[in-house]
């Protein structure tokens, strides 16, 4: 009966070590099975962020040299503490522009959207409200009271495109505005 206990014995022993022997190849293809998995959800994650920051560059970048500041029609009547700038917006559609305006010592920004809007310090061409964006392949003159905008004689101009409520980099910009 000895040996019988024995070869019970050994068949449980055998038994056992070939589970853990399984066990062990369970466990691998689980940490394999984990690892590919989280390798794919940080790849897609990765993947969808640089596309959603690759498109905002592609879009800022086509914002460049199709948004300018019309120099020759730009000015400013130190009497009448007027600027006046022409911007042209040229292939491109867009809902805002923010309009830098600096003395020197302070600057203030105006937005100028695709939406009517009524500001006291800024007129359109025809010094009357409302003042609205150009449409694509357009230019539009605005009037601007520096002195209701807290500015002395205004030196520089800039323009920043604004999409998808995000603005871009300074895509025109003058330094140097002629007297009217």
């Amino acid at each position: 009966m000895e040996e019988k206990v024995t070869n019970v014995e050994r068949a449980t022993v055998k038994m056992l070590y070939s589970k853990k022997a399984l066990s062990n190849i369970i466990a691998s293809v689980i940490m394999i099975l984990i690892v590919v998995t989280s390798m794919i959800l940080v790849g897609t994650f990765v993947t969808n962020l640089l596309n959603e920051r690759i498109e905002s560059s592609q879009n800022c970048l086509d914002t460049m040299d199709n948004i300018i500041i019309g120099n020759e029609q730009t000015c400013y009547n130190a009497t009448a503490k007027e600027l006046k700038i022409f911007m042209e917006i040229k292939d491109i559609e867009i809902d805002e522009v923010l309009v830098s305006i600096s003395d020197g010592e302070q600057a203030n920004t105006i937005s100028i959207t695709s939406q009517e809007q009524t500001l006291d310090y800024i007129k359109n061409r025809l010094r009357t409200d409302p003042i609205i964006l150009p449409s694509k392949k357009s230019g539009l003159a605005y009037y601007v009271n520096v002195s209701l905008l807290g500015l002395s004689t205004p030196r520089e101009i800039k323009l920043v495109p604004v999409i998808d409520k995000k603005s871009c980099e300074v895509v025109d910009q003058i330094t140097s505005i002629p007297s009217c």
